[in-house]
């Protein structure tokens, strides 16, 4: 959908902003891109949410103000907290408020800090980098509560091969399969190739020092690479959204902000 006019309302995410710490977070990109995942999470009426990879939760408490503290909100990250974190975490709760959590657990493995919940669950998580993103459809799938999730993937070329959710997708495509080289030695460089293309889809610099002296820009020229690189993002996107439907969801891939 388009990022403006399906995101949520401004108000919310300026106000928390507002009165939180001075981080990266108050750029105008990462509100926009915390305005869509809200809006897409609030079209599932969740009884509850949980914040994958929350970091300094911004999105997490963005959630809870807009649903005006009447839904559990669960921000989990691998990471323990110090006194000098900047956080986004709400300084005090109200009687009557629904609880929000912070927890420190792994994506892949959450289910426990959700045993009284029997459904209703909605997983979010903004920029899950690399394999994180992997881990977090484990975790989504192995949670019996999870009804629903909106996951916004990052960094795919910290992505790990053994970690990826549906190896078995790329190998029936021809895709990671071990084969021997010109110098008889047994390679599998592929998934290593794709994330090299998404990463160098990015790229706007045909002159950039590191895809300058690559062999294959040198074959396929620039413009090929890049447009390689964009269907490489599209095809492990696929083998993820598969994942999830093998495991009984309906998974659909979206464009959630805009390219600008």
């Amino acid at each position: 959908g388009d990022g403006t006019r399906d995101a949520w309302p401004a108000a919310v995410v300026d106000a928390v902003v507002a009165g939180g710490p001075d981080t990266y977070q108050k750029r105008q990109s990462h509100r926009l891109q915390v305005r869509a995942l809200m809006a897409r999470v609030a079209a599932l009426g969740p009884r509850a949410v949980v914040d994958l990879g929350a970091g300094k939760a911004l999105l997490s408490r963005c959630c809870y103000e807009a649903f005006g503290r009447k839904v559990r909100v669960v921000a989990l990250d691998r990471r323990r907290i110090t006194k000098h974190d900047a956080l986004y975490d709400p300084p005090d709760l109200d009687p009557g408020d629904a609880p929000y959590e912070r927890v420190v657990g792994d994506v892949s493995d959450f289910a426990a800090c959700l045993e009284q919940e029997e459904s209703g669950v909605v997983c979010v998580s903004k920029h899950l980098c690399g394999s994180a993103t992997d881990a977090a459809l484990a975790g989504v799938c192995r949670a019996s509560a999870v009804d629903a999730c909106v996951l916004a993937p990052c960094c795919h070329q910290k992505a790990k091969k053994r970690d990826y959710a549906n190896l078995p997708f790329l190998e029936a495509l021809g895709f990671c399969r071990e084969h021997v080289g010109l110098r008889g030695g047994k390679q599998d460089n592929d998934f290593r190739t794709l994330l090299w293309l998404v990463q160098f889809s990015k790229s706007a610099d045909p002159q950039s020092w590191e895809h300058r002296r690559r062999v294959m820009t040198q074959i396929l020229g620039f413009d090929r690479c890049r447009d390689l690189g964009l269907k490489a993002r599209r095809l492990l996107e696929e083998g993820r959204l598969r994942y999830l439907r093998d495991h009984g969801f309906e998974a659909t891939l979206v464009r959630y902000v805009d390219t600008s």
